[in-house]
């Protein structure tokens, strides 16, 4: 396993699913991190109120994208400070319909953690007002730590340039990754 070099900022990325978190990921790797995606069987700490577990997995990897990792930004800040935060950010309907392809009907557990239903077709409203929700909190618990967070929005073309200048660090020669 990657263990992070000092001078390596770790790296949350807090973008509710189905923004391009998978993509930042990939970006991620390529810069040299290791890097952890989405756990749904994460759900099974969470729904026993045992988040200190969950966090302590996502501390074994220099940066972590997608669920339930974008749920838990506060509890990931307190336990490691001076970390980055990106948020990869998506217009709310084009979220909707990428979701509805991706799992729209089918029963996810962590989603009953998430959102209170597990499938999102019949919960649409619910399922926008939590992703609404999460954009509203982790802006308003970043608006005095601007450096910290990182707002990105990949179908307006943030990439490479954007992500290193946060990160401090070069940009690649290469093509930034893309993954759906």
């Amino acid at each position: 396993m990657t263990r992070l070099k000092p001078s390596k900022p770790r790296v949350f990325c807090i973008g509710w699913h189905k923004t391009g978190t998978t993509t930042i990921g990939l970006a991620l790797i390529k810069l040299g991190y290791s890097v952890l995606g989405c756990r749904l069987d994460m759900v099974h700490p969470l729904r026993r109120g045992e988040i200190h577990k969950a966090i302590e997995v996502a501390g074994q990897f220099d940066a972590v994208q997608d669920v339930p990792w974008a749920c838990l930004f506060k509890e990931l800040d307190k336990r490691y400070p001076n970390s980055k935060f990106v948020i990869t950010i998506r217009e709310e309907e084009d979220w909707l319909r990428s979701a509805r392809r991706h799992f729209g009907s089918t029963e996810i557990p962590l989603h009953q953690w998430i959102y209170g239903q597990g499938k999102l077709i019949g919960n649409e409203e619910r399922y926008l007002e939590r992703f609404r929700m999460h954009h509203d909190q982790v802006k308003d618990y970043f608006a005095d730590r601007q450096n910290d967070l990182l707002i990105m929005n990949l179908q307006q073309g943030d990439q490479w340039e954007k992500l290193c200048e946060f990160l401090g660090i070069n940009a690649p020669g290469h093509e930034f990754p893309h993954e759906n």
